[in-house]
């Protein structure tokens, strides 16, 4: 008996007659569909992590904290509105021997108060991006805050 070439062929399967460039493409175009959902799982999970009504503190890695409603832009950026700040006022002597004053006695009688940015020299908005790498943490701020008490006084002046 004689084989015949075309009388038995062999099936091949499906997957064997697709483009073997296919393969590559299609682990990274998984790869990147389930990191873009898992970076969107992360962005709702830390915007569910600061409420929006509330006023935060942002403490910033150069010492200084400001006040306001904190949004997260994207993974590197947060943006702060309705900014304060607290800031440090000295009275002002009368008298003419302010000079000789103990330091001590000046670290008694400094005030704080809460100051709304954009009242600068340089007039900027009241908004601020901040860098995250910048961003030591932030707290929510209770209603009954001595700080948001002063920063309704202000906003009813």
């Amino acid at each position: 008996m004689t084989k015949t070439n075309g009388a038995r062929k062999r099936k091949q399967s499906w997957w064997r007659t697709i483009d073997p460039l296919f393969w590559p493409y299609a682990v990274i175009g998984l790869a990147a569909i389930l990191f873009s959902m898992k970076m969107g799982l992360y962005y709702k999970q830390a915007k569910d992590l600061i409420p929006e009504s509330s006023y935060q503190a942002v403490f910033l890695s150069n010492g200084q904290v400001y006040f306001g409603h904190l949004d997260i832009v994207s993974r590197s950026y947060l943006e702060l509105t309705d900014v304060y700040y607290i800031k440090e006022q000295l009275p002002e002597n009368t008298t003419e021997d302010a000079a000789d004053t103990d330091t001590t006695d000046m670290s008694d009688q400094t005030q704080l108060s809460v100051v709304r940015l954009g009242n600068e020299v340089h007039q900027p908005v009241n908004k601020l991006t901040l860098n995250r790498d910048h961003i030591l943490f932030w707290e929510t701020l209770q209603p009954d805050s001595r700080i948001i008490d002063a920063i309704n006084k202000d906003k009813n002046q």
